[in-house]
């Protein structure tokens, strides 16, 4: 999967099932994103 890399401040924590979790983050919060090439 993508890997973001994210200024935490203006996260918010989202949960799913078991160790899935997602966060809201502001687009101007995102500092960087790792993508893996398939």
């Amino acid at each position: 999967y993508d890997r973001v890399l994210f200024n935490p401040k203006g996260s918010i924590p989202v949960d799913f099932e078991g160790d899935n979790r997602l966060f809201v983050v502001p687009i101007e919060d995102v500092v960087a994103i790792f993508r893996r090439d398939v």
